[in-house]
């Protein structure tokens, strides 16, 4: 399986927001923080298909755990967000 070759300005995350424009407008730190988390969630999905390609099983395993932590931090992090 090839790498896809997006230019950055065409990642999304999940939501299907665009992570060039959250990253780089100013927002309040709060939500510069999740957009951060979002974007290493897609750079790691993105270095799991890399791993997938070569054939590295346990580095892809790694590498889908680290996409769940980086989950599971946005979601920690908004559910905070709604509590303040």
């Amino acid at each position: 399986m090839q790498a896809s070759k997006r230019p950055v300005d065409s990642l999304t995350n999940r939501d299907g927001e665009r992570l060039h424009e959250t990253l780089l407008a100013p927002h309040q730190e709060e939500d510069f923080k999740a957009a951060r988390l979002a974007f290493v969630g897609v750079m790691l999905r993105e270095l799991r298909e890399l791993s997938i390609g070569v054939r590295e099983p346990m580095l892809v395993y790694l590498i889908e755990m680290a996409a769940l932590e980086a989950d599971e931090a946005i979601r920690i992090h908004k559910n905070q967000s709604e509590l303040a």
